[in-house]
């Protein structure tokens, strides 16, 4: 023991020493030092998800645009969204959680034959700027010379997130429908997480007319009987929202009660669109779903992961058009829907594949199973042999993570 202390103490062996352990520390694993979070500097970078480049479209469907932006972390004042030059969403506070990367999504009807330019960029509240994500994507159809307007829709499944009018102009409100809050002016209501706007107080009004998105804030109008539902104003109509995802600015008694719609009889059926003339000739194609993988395998409330489908043309012949990829989350427990959204699949060819990726968050209901649902070509408009293997579904349980 004495010369081993004696080795370790001589000041030539223990600089040796040193610098071995110096050089070996640089491979080391130290168990339970967390591994350091990435921190956002300089300009936000912004990819597009949804479309592909260079996809189709047939003319009335909706175009599912999907963007992702990393590199953001706080302080992200918005993203902006145009197509051929017009913008089409300019959504404010985009990422009020402050996360390192985010998703944002609307959709657009596909009008105008030809091709169109699609124009993402985020904007941080110092006036940076990321540059610019670009692709262009084609309406079938005769090109037409003069323009369309690019509009956006909320008919449909596939949530779009508006842009609530500017607070200093709002839509005139009934006589009956504003309240006072403690500020003397209209009682408002800002929202939690991003959640569904149904045409009436119930998970019954289905499909939802819309989304809202977290942190977003407008003018709530009157409250069910139960008080569980609120109706408020989304974009220049009403619509009706969860009253426990929504935080008011003043007492929620005082607000006039309403019921609402009766309710449905039967599930609402999308609006019927024209068929396709490509869907009219015999087809031998046939889209079928493969692997379903998440990314991480296991989902942790409120932290966002990706959901990938592999889409496969199993027939003979390609496929008329590109088409849409539809995925909606549910509580196992009793079948409400948690959050929807979808994603976007090039023109296959016969036997290709291609991986669909889905960026989902989802906030509600952790430590319990849910059920997520994809649906390739939701709305039948790409002609095909058999439709039977068009639906997936897999479970998984949503970990609490950091959420309260």
């Amino acid at each position: 023991m004495h010369r081993m202390l004696n080795a370790l103490t001589h000041p030539i062996r223990l600089a040796g020493v040193l610098a071995l352990l110096a050089a070996a520390g640089c491979n080391l694993d130290y168990a339970g030092i967390p591994t350091p979070v990435a921190v956002a500097s300089g300009a936000p970078v912004v990819s597009i998800a949804s479309p592909l480049p260079d996809s189709v479209f047939l003319p009335g469907v909706d175009v599912i645009i999907q963007s992702r932006v990393t590199n953001a972390g706080p302080g992200i004042a918005r993203v902006e969204m145009a197509v051929d030059g017009a913008t089409i969403l300019s959504l404010d506070d985009p990422n009020p959680s402050g996360a390192y990367a985010f998703s944002a999504q609307t959709r657009w009807e596909a009008v105008g034959p030809g091709p169109h330019t699609l124009t993402i960029a985020a904007v941080r509240e110092d006036g940076t700027r990321s540059l610019p994500a670009t692709l262009t994507f084609r309406v079938a159809g005769a090109e037409s010379t003069t323009s369309p307007t690019p509009a956006t829709t909320a008919t449909v499944g596939v949530p779009i997130l508006p842009t609530l009018p500017p607070t200093s102009t709002p839509p005139p409100a009934a006589p009956t429908a504003t309240t006072a809050n403690a500020g003397g002016g209209p009682l408002t209501g800002t929202f939690i997480q991003t959640l569904n706007v149904r045409s009436g107080p119930g998970l019954v009004f289905n499909p939802p007319i819309g989304i809202l998105t977290a942190g977003q804030t407008t003018d709530v109008l009157a409250r069910n009987p139960a008080g569980d539902w609120l109706k408020v104003r989304y974009l220049d109509g009403e619509g009706w929202v969860f009253a426990q995802l929504v935080t008011l600015s003043g007492d929620a008694s005082a607000l006039p009660v309403d019921a609402g719609p009766p309710a449905p009889t039967q599930a609402v059926a999308p609006p019927a669109l024209p068929p396709p003339a490509t869907n009219t000739p015999q087809t031998t194609a046939n889209l079928a779903g493969g692997v379903v993988a998440l990314n991480p395998s296991q989902p942790e409330c409120a932290q966002t992961f990706v959901v990938s489908l592999d889409v496969a043309n199993l027939g003979t012949m390609s496929t008329a058009a590109s088409g849409t990829v539809a995925l909606a989350d549910t509580r196992a427990a009793d079948g409400s829907i948690q959050q929807e959204t979808a994603g976007g699949f090039p023109i296959l060819q016969p036997g290709e594949t291609f991986r669909v990726d889905m960026p989902l968050t989802v906030s509600t209901f952790y430590d319990e199973t849910h059920r997520l649902t994809l649906t390739i070509d939701p709305a039948n408009q790409i002609a095909e042999t058999q439709d039977s293997d068009n639906v997936l579904t897999t479970e998984f349980v949503l970990l609490k993570s950091a959420c309260p």
